[in-house]
């Protein structure tokens, strides 16, 4: 068995802490401030904490999570919908640096993406090869610019401003390819012209 220690920036409004691909049985988890326990269980390939309507800490709260027997994790792709609609969620995301997710209106987006270093990913299979029209959800103060790339393909995305971090809005941002098979879509900010924003989702739509 192990430890994991479980850094929550944004604490649920749902009383819902979602962990992901974690497949291991759970001895334990618990409140690292007081100890107090939480219940756990599984949902959709992922493990589903619940925790108190008020977060233990102002910046940042810490749940430790005990485990029994090895690690599991399961690799989690995005497949399309019976439309052939390919959607990316906050959630599902894999990210680098100080990117997290957090709560807004009880819906989750990546936010704290202050540097042009850190980046997002997805993979996604099962999807036809071709052309996708692609939205994202987005907020933020200001204009801002991004790659988002799959294999040899990319599409440069601009960002305009929003009326906050929680006015988020549907922007079009062009058309891009896919593959078939596995496939890694990752978006990357543009160095010079990035500004920190609030990415709710990113849909694909077959054209």
């Amino acid at each position: 068995g192990g430890v994991l220690y479980l850094h929550v920036f944004q604490w649920p409004d749902d009383g819902r802490l979602s962990v992901p691909g974690f497949q291991s049985t759970v001895a334990r988890a618990s409140l690292l401030t007081d100890g107090t326990p939480l219940e756990t269980g599984f949902e959709d390939e992922s493990l589903v904490i619940r925790v108190p309507d008020s977060a233990p800490a102002s910046l940042v709260s810490v749940i430790k999570l005990e485990y029994e027997g090895p690690l599991k994790v399961v690799e989690k792709f995005i497949e399309p919908g019976k439309d052939g609609v390919l959607t990316l969620p906050a959630l599902d995301a894999d990210t680098s640096g100080s990117i997290n997710v957090e709560y807004k209106d009880g819906k989750a987006n990546l936010g704290f993406w202050m540097s042009h270093k850190d980046e997002a990913l997805w993979i996604v299979e099962g999807q036809s090869p071709g052309r996708y029209r692609v939205e994202a959800e987005i907020a933020g103060t200001a204009p801002s610019a991004f790659v988002l790339s799959c294999g040899d393909q990319s599409l440069e995305a601009a960002t305009e401003v929003s009326e906050g971090y929680n006015a988020f809005r549907n922007v079009d941002l062009g058309v891009i390819g896919i593959g078939e098979g596995k496939q890694e879509l990752r978006v990357r900010p543009v160095k010079g012209r990035w500004n920190a924003i609030n990415l709710r989702s990113i849909v694909l739509r077959p054209e």
